[in-house]
């Protein structure tokens, strides 16, 4: 309903590490076993067993799409909605699975140096690629450099795969505030600015819009 690709369309994991670089992982064992079977199974047992509130208000879009969509399309549409939900996240996860391994060995073969705040990598080699296994390859590389991807959606990921590609010898495209995509011939660069470098852009920018308006102030020898 918000929007997503295959990843979201994949759901919730059964086991997942709690962060990228994580050891510990959370597992949800009950995660592919229907509701209505496990509260049969604790009232076949007599266990007692408690009810969160709060999913029983339309408070949040995750209850109303729960109490009220769902049901709605189960009675009105298609009653084996849920289990063509599960099958088609089967299906995202085994799709999901081929692009995670390409796009992987896209990173390590067209990697060319890597330091704290850049990622380089050949250019050529990344257009090979397809429009589907670059843009998750871009994911990887920002998750890689710790970038928060809360605000990269589509259109950013679709505008960095569109730099990877131009025939132009140098373009650029600012990700994020301090990360900026560069294609210069044949490689690809991602930087993060360190605070010194935000300081200076934003320095230049602010004089060059003073030229922009007065124009240059002629020195005068005293």
């Amino acid at each position: 309903i918000r929007g997503t690709g295959i990843r979201g369309l994949c759901g919730i994991k059964l086991k997942r590490p709690v962060s990228p670089k994580s050891n510990i992982s959370v597992i949800r064992p009950f995660l592919n076993i229907w509701k209505k079977e496990i509260i049969s199974y604790l009232n076949e047992t007599s266990f007692q067993y408690r009810t969160d509130s709060s999913n029983l208000k339309n408070d949040f879009n995750r209850n109303k799409i729960r109490l009220d969509l769902i049901p709605l399309i189960e009675n009105s549409y298609n009653n084996q909605i849920k289990q063509g939900l599960l099958n088609l996240a089967k299906i995202c996860n085994n799709n999901e699975k081929l692009v995670e391994g390409l796009s992987f060995a896209l990173f390590n073969n067209s990697l060319v140096e890597n330091g704290k705040h850049k990622y380089i990598f050949n250019c050529q080699k990344l257009q090979q690629a397809t429009e589907t296994v670059l843009q998750r390859f871009v994911h990887e590389v920002l998750t890689t450099m710790n970038i928060p991807l809360k605000n990269i959606g589509y259109i950013k990921y679709k505008k960095t795969t569109d730099l990877i590609k131009t025939s132009n010898k140098y373009e650029e495209l600012n990700l994020t505030a301090n990360l900026k995509v560069i294609k210069d011939e044949e490689k690809l660069y991602f930087h993060i600015s360190t605070e010194n470098e935000l300081v200076k852009t934003k320095r230049d920018k602010a004089s060059n819009d003073f030229i922009k308006q007065f124009g240059e102030i002629p020195l005068v020898a005293p």
